[in-house]
């Protein structure tokens, strides 16, 4: 981001980003439009973690099509002995389990919504800050935890059936860090279809993919995971097949032929 400032005045090859994107609904005048702007004048190649932002930013910029590119986030996060160390014994472990958690974009009111007044575990892993919205709807089967180490975030994740991945809205690029860990570990996503997630999530193939801010969809989801088991055994086993899109050999492979596009 530091190259976009005026006192930098070397104009960088490639812009690697999550964050600069635009759509019709940006006003005028906004930080994220000024920052995608001076990055399509200043890079010679603009790319996204996300196939939705990059047709987006084309789709706003069609001059500047040629600059915009998208490919899969590389991922390293391998499970370490010293995370499964601290992974939750079998005898703390709650049968068909929730895990909800994250920093950015992440619509907990839907989750809390979606399970309020029953008898499903679920786990909520949120920055210290965070306020929540409908508190009086945390029941008993909640659990809050806040600020966690990334080893403790990791540990309740591998500690749970099943992740929820509820985001904001549709535009959000947010939560590919967690689906990509959780499919990697095989543990069953549910996740808000949005452009942070599309891209990963094949809907009832590797995961579940459902509207935003629909809390009976993601109980439904939910129940379909847990009452069908070869269902669920499926969706595990296919979602560790993301690995193999997602190695640094793949995501430099892309960048050098990106290179090679605008020399």
């Amino acid at each position: 981001m530091l190259c976009l400032l005026p006192k930098f005045y070397s104009n960088p090859k490639i812009i690697i980003t999550t964050l600069l994107y635009s759509s019709s609904r940006l006003k005028f005048g906004s930080f994220r439009l000024f920052l995608l702007e001076k990055a399509l004048k200043k890079a010679d190649a603009l790319l996204y973690f996300s196939e939705g932002m990059a047709q987006d930013v084309k789709t706003v910029y069609p001059k500047q099509a040629a600059k915009v590119f998208s490919t899969y986030l590389p991922i390293t996060n391998k499970v370490d002995k010293e995370t499964i160390g601290v992974k939750l014994t079998k005898t703390n472990e709650k049968k068909y389990a929730v895990f909800s958690g994250g920093f950015s974009d992440r619509d907990f009111e839907t989750v809390i919504r979606a399970f309020t007044n029953t008898n499903v575990p679920v786990t909520i892993a949120c920055t210290q800050s965070h306020v929540f919205k409908n508190a009086e709807l945390l029941t008993d089967n909640f659990t809050v935890v806040k600020g966690v180490s990334e080893m403790e975030y990791h540990s309740l994740v591998l500690s749970s059936d099943f992740v929820v991945i509820a985001l904001e809205n549709e535009y959000s690029s947010c939560g590919q860090l967690l689906l990509t860990f959780c499919m990697k570990n095989r543990i069953p996503v549910i996740a808000t279809d949005c452009y942070g997630t599309r891209d990963y999530i094949s809907n009832n193939h590797n995961g579940i993919l459902v509207p935003v801010k629909d809390d009976r969809a993601i109980f439904g989801a939910y129940e379909m995971l847990v009452n069908n088991k070869t269902f669920r055994e499926e969706i595990a086993a296919r979602s560790a097949e993301i690995s193999a899109k997602m190695t640094f050999d793949n995501f430099l492979h892309k960048v050098d032929s990106i290179i090679l596009q605008i020399k």
